[in-house]
């Protein structure tokens, strides 16, 4: 599946209890550099993790990012599902635009699908940030929450369930968050510090949902991981695509 990754970079997974000491230093010292978090609330997380996916670039072997997921098993209107928990994604600005995270999410699910072929599988997502969400609401036809259609009941119910036992304490079932409880924060992405993006009302209903962002919270999202959502995804990346490609185009016959 190399297909998946951008060129000049080179991908390696991990289980979590499979991480040498230097790369645990070389990790933390990456995600510190990027959110405010403790170096044993990041190793104690990705020691529960099914795959780390480290992302490297090929020639100067840099660290490019890194994401962490976690698989369980639940159950929805009776049928069991399996659960993808993307429990980590920090990557450099600089690749920002190629969609790191979510095609490593992509792999995984693979991955997964190629073992379960007849298991319904979800997506859930802590979007510490407003850009982790507009992700979903730029690029997904089904999602929960929407700010236009009520999360339904047994959804409501898986969501809870299942962040009950990934996080505990730490989840906030009333209000649909994670709880940072300022143990970490990510520097960008964040409404209070770019407040010209509540013009778009998916942020504004993202900031109305999770209020503490600044704290650490991030707003639990579910995703059903089904064909009409990747039919809708590689539909807005096309489109995405050709207009960038006319933008160019045009811009190079004027000059």
């Amino acid at each position: 599946m190399a297909f998946l990754l951008p060129r000049g970079l080179s991908l390696k997974t991990y289980r979590g209890n499979q991480l040498c000491q230097d790369l645990q230093t070389e990790l933390v010292q990456f995600a510190q550099s990027r959110l405010a978090l403790e170096e044993k609330d990041l190793l104690e997380s990705l020691q529960g993790c099914a795959e780390i996916s480290v992302l490297r670039e090929r020639g100067s072997k840099l660290l490019v990012g890194f994401a962490a997921f976690q698989t369980m098993r639940e159950q929805l209107r009776g049928r069991r599902i399996l659960l993808l928990f993307a429990r980590w994604a920090v990557f450099n600005t600089s690749w920002a635009g190629h969609n790191l995270v979510h095609r490593l999410a992509m792999r995984c699910y693979a991955k997964q699908r190629l073992r379960h072929p007849l298991t319904p599988i979800y997506g859930l997502l802590a979007a510490a940030t407003h850009l982790a969400y507009l992700f979903l609401s730029k690029n997904l036809r089904c999602y929960w929450p929407r700010r236009h259609r009520p999360t339904p009941a047994a959804e409501a119910a898986l969501l809870h369930r299942s962040m009950s036992k990934i996080a505990g304490p730490a989840w906030d079932g009333r209000r649909g968050v994670l709880q940072g409880e300022a143990m970490w924060a990510y520097r960008e992405g964040v409404v209070a510090s770019e407040p010209h993006a509540l013009s778009d009302p998916d942020v504004r209903a993202y900031a109305r949902w999770n209020r503490r962002q600044t704290e650490g919270d991030a707003l639990t999202c579910l995703i059903p991981l089904r064909m009409d959502n990747w039919m809708y995804f590689a539909k807005t990346q096309l489109k995405r695509r050709f207009n960038k490609e006319e933008a160019s185009s045009l811009s190079e016959s004027q000059s």
